[in-house]
């Protein structure tokens, strides 16, 4: 209990860092430069991939649908939407959402496509909530090398230190075979290399 109580005070303290730290940040980095489309679409001509700037514009349902029994329950959708509808992890915090999906190109009755993967991404600002301590890599590229740390793009869910999976995959995509997933994996890498550029 006491280290619940802990947690929960250091969770607050560091939001209020976060807070007064990035109060006026209105865009971290424009959607627009993080742009699918810059990424040599022939790959895959059954899947659509899409940048979304939060989690709710996915939906609880296709979010969970990735998720299985032995991932940490704060990849599902109420945990994430949840950073994400209460300010906690938004662009004004210093988070801005931009979740890499894959879909697939068929649609179903009701015209909608099926979402096959996703990738919890978040542009930052700052490395609070994170539970990776960079400070000093950060201080340490602009002080030295004159090389500015943020924004940096981060895989992984809000303030959790939980480990484990961060693409997620449709349980089906099993069944289709490896070729797919190697789709998806190789679209991600590709994407994440680009952005490096």
């Amino acid at each position: 209990m006491m280290f619940f109580l802990w947690l929960l005070t250091t969770f607050i303290f560091k939001m209020v860092e976060v807070v007064s730290f990035v109060h006026c940040v209105h865009s971290i980095l424009p959607l627009k430069k993080l742009s699918v489309s810059a990424i040599d679409s022939s790959i895959d001509a059954e899947l659509e991939y899409e940048l979304v700037s939060s989690i709710t514009k996915i939906g609880q349902k296709a979010w969970n649908s990735l998720v299985t029994p032995e991932d940490s329950p704060f990849l599902e959708f109420e945990w994430i939407s949840a950073m994400e509808e209460t300010g906690l992890a938004v662009t004004e915090t210093g988070w801005q959402p931009v979740h890499l999906c894959a879909y697939s190109k068929e649609t179903n009755l009701n015209g909608e496509r099926t979402l096959l993967a996703a990738v919890p991404m978040y542009v930052k600002a700052h490395s609070y909530g994170e539970f990776i301590f960079d400070q000093a890599w950060a201080d340490f590229a602009q002080r030295q090398l004159g090389v500015r740390y943020y924004p940096k793009l981060l895989v992984g869910i809000p303030f959790t230190p939980a480990v484990g999976r961060r693409i997620l995959m449709s349980p089906s995509l099993k069944s289709a075979g490896k070729n797919t997933q190697r789709k998806i994996l190789t679209f991600t890498a590709n994407f994440m290399a680009r952005l490096a550029d």
